[in-house]
C-alpha cells in the first residue's frame, strides 16, 4: 500500500490537516531511512528505528514517542494487525517557560510594526496557539461583543476568548486605511495566511530587540503559557483557564500551578507556627 492511500485513510478520520502533515512527514523520513519494502515491515524494524532516532539522531523522548505512535498506526493500516508491547520512552517533566508581565509589556511596546505588534498582543491576550493565530480569520473577531472565536482548534474544538479593549484599539489601528481579505494575518500571496515559521520569527526577533534570553526550542508558544500563568496569578479559577485554553483535561491546565507565584505566596509554611527564634 502506498503512502497516498494511508493519507486518504487519515483524512477519513477527520484529523486536522496539520496532524496529517505531521504523520506523512514522519513516515516519509522513516521509509527513506529504513529502506525496507513496506510488505516486509516487522515489529523489530520499528523498534530498531526508534532506537536509531534516540541514539543516532538524538531526538527527545517526546519526539521518539510521537514517531512510535505514527509507526504503529501505519503498521496497523498496512498489516491489519496491532503491535502489542510496543516500547515507549519515559518523557521528562519540564515546567513551561513563562515571561513576566514586565517582559511581555516591553516586548509589545518595542515592536513598532503594527502587524507584528497586534500579532504578539493577540497571541498573549487570548492565549492562542501559533496554529490558531496564523489561521485566524477576520470573521472570527467580533468587536461589538469583544469576543474572539477560535474555530476548530486542537482536537477539532471551537472555543471563545475575551477580547480586550486595548487589543481592539490596536486592531483598528492595524487595519486603518485598508481592508483585510479572509485572514487577519495575510501571507505574501492573496488568499494565504502567514506561516507558523513567520510568526515564530516575529516573536524571536522581538525578544532579541529587548534582550530577552530564550532557552533552546522556546518560541511564541510561551506567550500562551504566560497568559495562563498570569491569569492564575491574578486569582482566576483554573476551570475558567482550562476553557479559555481549550484543554480537554484539567490535568493539562494544572501544570500552571507549578509556575504560579500567586499559589506559592498564598500558602504559609508549617514553620510559621513554630517558635524557632
Amino acid at each position: 500500500m502506498s503512502l497516498s492511500e494511508f493519507e486518504i485513510f487519515l483524512k477519513t478520520k477527520n484529523l486536522l490537516p496539520s496532524t496529517i502533515q505531521t504523520y506523512m512527514g514522519v513516515l516519509k523520513i522513516f521509509i527513506s531511512d529504513i529502506r525496507v519494502p513496506v510488505d516486509k515491515f516487522q515489529k523489530k524494524h520499528l523498534v530498531n528505528y526508534l532506537l536509531y532516532c534516540k541514539d543516532t539522531k538524538n531526538q527527545s523522548a517526546k519526539t521518539v514517542n510521537l514517531t512510535g505512535t505514527i509507526l504503529k498506526e501505519y503498521f496497523r493500516f498496512i498489516r491489519k494487525e496491532d503491535i502489542t508491547d510496543f516500547p515507549s520512552m519515559k518523557t521528562e517533566k519540564r515546567l513551561p517557560f513563562v515571561l513576566s508581565k514586565e517582559q511581555v509589556q516591553k516586548l509589545i511596546q518595542e515592536t513598532k510594526n503594527l502587524k507584528h505588534k497586534f500579532m504578539l498582543s493577540l497571541t498573549y491576550s487570548c492565549g492562542l496557539r501559533v496554529s490558531e493565530i496564523v489561521s485566524l480569520k477576520v470573521k472570527d473577531i467580533e468587536l461589538s461583543k469583544k469576543i474572539l472565536y477560535v474555530r476548530q482548534g486542537k482536537g477539532r474544538k471551537d472555543r471563545r476568548v475575551m477580547l480586550d479593549g486595548k487589543v481592539i484599539e490596536l486592531f483598528q489601528k492595524y487595519t486603518c486605511g485598508f481592508s483585510l481579505d479572509d485572514y487577519v494575518f495575510n501571507g505574501q500571496y492573496s488568499g494565504y495566511h502567514i506561516s507558523k515559521r513567520t510568526a515564530e520569527n516575529v516573536f524571536i526577533q522581538a525578544c532579541q530587540r529587548v534582550n530577552i534570553q530564550l532557552p533552546h526550542n522556546i518560541g511564541i508558544h510561551c506567550l500562551r503559557h504566560s497568559f495562563a500563568t498570569h491569569l492564575l496569578d491574578s486569582g482566576v479559577n483554573l476551570r475558567i483557564i482550562q476553557e479559555l485554553l481549550g484543554h480537554s483535561s484539567s490535568k493539562t491546565t494544572e501544570i500552571y500551578t507549578h509556575v504560579s507565584d500567586y499559589l506559592i505566596k498564598g500558602v504559609d509554611s508549617p514553620i510559621k507556627d513554630l517558635q524557632i527564634i
